[in-house]
Order: C-alpha cells, then structure tokens, then sequence
C-alpha cells in the first residue's frame, strides 16, 4: 500500500485488517436442511472473500499487471477479469505471439501470489 502512497493511519487499518485472517467455507447441500462447515483457515494472501474491502484490494493487485508488462499490446482490466486482445493477419505469428504472451502475464501474477486459470481461458479468433 505504501507503493501507492496509502500511508498514516489508513495504512494501519488496513494492514490490521489484513494481518491474521480466518475464513471457512459453509456448503449447503441443495434439496437438504443440512450444511458442511469446513475447518477455519488461514488467509495468507489476498484479502477475504466476499469482503466489502475486497474489491478495492484486488484492484491494487491488478493495477500492478499493467505497470510491469512491457507487451504490446497490454491487457484490459475489468474488475477481478483480464482480457488480451491480439491482432495479426498471419496464423503462423498469431499462435506464436500468444504463446508467449503468457510468460509476461503469468510472471506478473506469481509476483502477486496470483495465478491464471487457464481452464477458465477462451480464446476467439475472428477471420476475414
């Protein structure tokens, strides 16, 4: 947060408020009264799911992804979504531009204890 001039008393609250965090997960079964409480753990990354503050956060992380990306061109950034759009009329230097436009994106996000969902990936292609 100081790397963004977050700094006094707001930079305490908000490091307390992160420091020594505990979430479980509650599963309700569906067509059952019951509910699964799975065991308390530690958060040691990121900020709470389902947290007011946690949508503000996220964009602190994602905010870094298009500082330290020297590629052309660089992702857009919705909310907690990325999207790389590429243009090129050849299919050859197409598959091989985004082959390694991953190295960038996946070094950034390790660098923020993030990871890309590469099932959760799509790619489109559009021909004349």
């Amino acid at each position: 947060m100081e790397f963004y001039e977050v700094r006094s008393k707001i930079n305490i609250l908000l490091k307390y408020y992160l420091e020594n965090i505990y979430q479980r997960v509650l599963i309700e079964i569906k067509d059952s009264y019951h509910s699964i409480f799975y065991n308390w753990g530690r958060i040691n990354h990121g900020v709470p799911q389902g947290s007011i503050l946690g949508a503000l956060l996220f964009l602190f992380f994602m905010n870094d992804l298009t500082k330290t990306i020297k590629m052309s061109p660089k992702p857009f950034l919705f909310a907690d979504d990325s999207n790389l759009s590429i243009t090129n009329t050849s299919p050859a230097e197409f598959k091989k531009y985004i082959t390694t436009a991953f190295v960038p994106l996946n070094e950034s996000f390790n660098g923020n204890s993030l990871f890309l969902n590469y099932e959760r990936n799509k790619l489109f292609t559009f021909n004349d």
